[in-house]
């Protein structure tokens, strides 16, 4: 059983592969299984920003927890570009939850 209370990482996807990723590096690296969360693709980045925004009263009741916000910055949506998306997404981010908060991901198609 998971003690949320003990350290722990909480990843967000944004799609299946985005998951697989953090699977990957689950599976590769000596962790903690029960210290890292992968949560289920949330199908788009807009959606990784909800849910995050979801986990909000649960990160200030869990001072361990450290969100991970795995999306993709490939920009497909005309007139939008990595450096726009990644704002917009940190522009979410409570200034109090900033330093357990990460936003990473890949500027092209993960499964490349």
């Amino acid at each position: 059983m998971r003690n949320l209370y003990k350290p722990h990482v909480l990843v967000l996807p944004e799609d299946e592969a985005d998951q697989q990723l953090a699977n990957g590096i689950k599976l590769s690296l000596n962790i903690n299984n029960q210290a890292l969360i992968i949560d289920k693709p949330a199908k788009g980045w807009l959606n990784v920003v909800k849910k995050f925004t979801a986990q909000v009263p649960e990160m200030r009741r869990y001072q361990s927890r450290i969100v991970v916000l795995l999306i993709d910055f490939d920009c497909k949506t005309k007139g939008t570009t990595p450096e726009k998306r990644f704002s917009k997404v940190t522009n979410e981010i409570p200034e109090d939850l900033r330093s357990r908060t990460f936003v990473l991901g890949t500027l092209v198609e993960p499964e490349n």
